[in-house]
């Protein structure tokens, strides 16, 4: 079965960067949220104190990443296996199959 992609290349690269730009947003709008969890914990009386074995999270780690909420083991720990990056949703690029059943109209799809 093969898939045909009809998209014009300008209108793909648009939503690239349209997809691009709202990945970044949701970023900065995570780190926001995480330093604000940060001043919570401080406020709280818990900032640095990992939230997994309850130990000390590394100062450089604090430095280098001040809203950290785990020690460098237990980070290492939870994110085996998962990716390092936020990939993007799968609709934008998503292309659909067509149907091979014979006397099946397909629908013309923007």
């Amino acid at each position: 079965m093969n898939r045909v992609d009809d998209t014009p290349a300008d209108d793909r690269t648009d939503d690239f960067d349209r997809e691009f730009a709202l990945n970044l947003v949701s970023s900065e709008h995570d780190a926001m949220f995480e330093i604000d969890e940060a001043i919570r914990r401080l406020d709280e009386g818990t900032y640095g104190v990992c939230e997994s074995c309850s130990k000390l999270v590394e100062r450089v780690r604090l430095k280098a990443l001040p809203f950290a909420k785990m020690c460098i083991t237990c980070q290492s720990q939870n994110e085996k296996g998962r990716t390092k990056f936020r990939p993007f949703g799968s609709t934008t690029f998503q292309v659909t199959e067509r149907s091979t059943e014979p006397g099946v109209q397909q629908e013309e799809t923007e």
